[in-house]
């Protein structure tokens, strides 16, 4: 049997979570899963509401990755209900209001399942657009593009991107940019790659202020400001981003936070604790 012909049920899954939980001497749980589903080795487990939801994924991620582990799968990604149908709801209201052609086909896959046959290309330089390409792979055809800078992608972040990419299968390649980095720094770094991008179609990347910015032949699509969605940042953070913080006393980055937060993109402890994080650099 592989992988997705697994049938997982939720007794299963809250014993094995109450089992790991006696054994890092944590209490047992009564714990209300709606929901499972596995795709592509993704497991989603949707809970009644947050307190269960903490529950399983335990102290600093303890029990949902060893969970991951005892599964045998990718990634488990925990959800509180309430927020899959607030997604759900976001993406009929985006329909209502976006024109553009590819963000409607993003809408559609998440509301129908249905898939495009566009093309796009996704600009990689964190662990956040790998999260999104991740995503936009299922939907479209994808071409993944490199940054070859060290200042903005460092070689130990782009070896994993490449190795990523290679074992699934993308297409992609690297490209130099002429920058100057201390201007970027020194004027607040998130948000300026599409200025130096040449590249034609349809582009998405994280970096950039806004939803989407249209240009003669270009098109920009931050996803995120779009669909939120919860990333991982174990790639680390932008250097450029860490470099500004050491420069400035500036707190514009508190917006950004707290924008993401609002939208669902990080849970509110998650957003505190990144703001700390960033103002005791």
């Amino acid at each position: 049997m592989s992988k997705e012909e697994r049938q997982l049920l939720p007794s299963e899954i809250i014993r094995y979570i109450n089992e790991i939980r006696e054994s890092i001497g944590l209490k047992k749980v009564d714990i209300d899963i709606v929901d499972i589903k596995l795709e592509n080795n993704i497991l989603y487990i949707y809970t009644k509401n947050r307190s269960d939801k903490s529950a399983i994924i335990g102290p600093g991620g303890w029990i949902v990755g060893k969970l991951k582990k005892l599964l045998d799968v990718d990634v488990i990604k925990v959800e509180d209900y309430s927020d899959f149908i607030l997604f759900k709801e976001r993406c009929k209201l985006i329909k209502k209001f976006y024109k553009n052609q590819e963000v409607l086909d993003i809408s559609n896959y998440f509301l129908e399942n249905k898939k495009s046959n566009r093309k796009v290309k996704v600009l990689i330089s964190c662990q956040k657009d790998l999260e999104v390409l991740k995503i936009l792979k299922d939907i479209f055809s994808v071409e993944a593009i490199i940054l070859n800078n060290n200042p903005i992608t460092p070689p130990k972040v782009r070896k994993n991107i490449i190795e990523y990419l290679e074992e699934n299968k993308i297409p992609y390649k690297t490209i130099n940019l002429t920058i100057n980095f201390k201007e970027v720094i020194n004027s607040y770094p998130c948000g300026f790659l599409s200025n130096y991008i040449k590249e034609e179609g349809t582009i998405f990347t994280t970096c950039l202020s806004t939803d989407i910015v249209t240009k003669k032949s270009q098109t920009f699509i931050n996803f995120i400001k779009i669909f939120p969605i919860k990333c991982r940042e174990d790639l680390g953070y932008c250097p450029l981003f860490i470099q500004y913080l050491k420069n400035t006393k500036d707190k514009k980055f508190i917006k950004d936070i707290v924008e993401e937060v609002y939208k669902g993109a990080l849970e509110p402890t998650d957003g505190a604790e990144k703001i700390l994080r960033y103002l005791v650099r």
